[in-house]
């Protein structure tokens, strides 16, 4: 926060800067709108270091190449009762007029104790657009490489860290590498077969076999099964791939495949019921994995298919 409050003295004009009241953290501002006290709790005083001591009173040497002393909130325990809900807040709010109201603390805070960290030892992970962890010790322990502060609980105290874009950046990872599971998972699909030939090479990219087994699990929830009796062999996929020969050709000899092997024997109508069927090509018009599906219509009949 003070790293912030240092950019604003370097870019914006002085006299706003000097006439700002008071810096607070958002519950600070709630609590000030609903009582008129400026409070913070010690568990958020480390977002203003070095302005506060650990003790909780302002280090009016520290704090001035920020800003000024009294531009700061009190330090008060998290649970103490700072002031009641004034007339006008009761108006705006529907909040009782006089309804007690405590210092109160953060998000990462409050679910640590909505959790049930209360125990030197438990640790919290809060996992959402950012990511956060609360571990809870008894005596302070300074870390450079994390924050150590008062914990929300009186006599308690807690190493913490944190990264801002964790489950951004996860969602991002899902959205652009995840197309296929969550394609298959918009359309109520609980198991993907792989009928792919070649299904571990570099060429497959995150859609490796191991890959995507993991990725559809984690992601979507989906089952992965590999069925290779469901794919062609390497002479029927380089006559039409290599050696550039017709797609008529390849269909009647992979329809041949199929029949030979007797696929409709070796797999049940329930393994495929909503089941999305997975080969190498994005359109249906010239995939294996088309001609799988009619295959097994016109064998068992009562079969719909749907492109995704």
């Amino acid at each position: 926060m003070c790293s912030e409050a240092a950019d604003i003295t370097n870019h914006a004009a002085t006299e706003i800067y000097q006439k700002t009241y008071k810096f607070l953290t958002a519950t600070s501002y709630l609590t000030a709108k609903l009582t008129g006290s400026y409070v913070i709790d010690k568990f958020l005083i480390n977002t203003f270091a070095p302005c506060y001591k650990p003790d909780g009173s302002i280090d009016e040497e520290l704090c001035q190449p920020y800003c000024r002393p009294d531009q700061l909130a009190e330090c008060r325990g998290t649970m103490d009762i700072v002031g009641t809900v004034s007339a006008q807040a009761a108006a705006e709010t529907g909040l009782a007029e006089g309804t007690p109201v405590i210092t109160g603390t953060d998000d990462a805070g409050a679910e640590a104790i909505s959790t049930g960290i209360f125990v030197p030892g438990d640790m919290m992970v809060m996992y959402g657009t950012t990511m956060f962890f609360i571990h809870l010790t008894s005596e302070p322990v300074p870390d450079a490489r994390m924050w150590a502060t008062s914990y929300v609980l009186p006599g308690l105290y807690s190493i913490e860290g944190g990264m801002s874009t964790t489950g951004a950046l996860t969602r991002w990872f899902r959205d652009k590498l995840g197309g296929e599971e969550m394609a298959a998972e918009a359309a109520g699909v609980k198991r993907v077969i792989d009928i792919r030939l070649n299904n571990v090479s570099q060429l497959a990219g995150f859609a490796k076999r191991d890959d995507l087994r993991y990725f559809l699990r984690t992601i979507g929830g989906i089952d992965y099964h590999h069925r290779p009796d469901l794919a062609p062999t390497q002479q029927i996929l380089d006559a039409f791939k290599k050696s550039k020969g017709s797609w008529p050709v390849y269909e009647s000899d992979f329809l041949a495949l199929l029949s030979a092997r007797g696929v409709e024997r070796e797999i049940t109508p329930e393994l495929l019921n909503e089941a999305c069927l997975l080969c190498s090509e994005e359109k249906p018009a010239q995939c294996h994995r088309r001609l799988v599906a009619e295959y097994l219509r016109s064998k068992w009949g009562n079969v719909e298919i749907f492109h995704l």
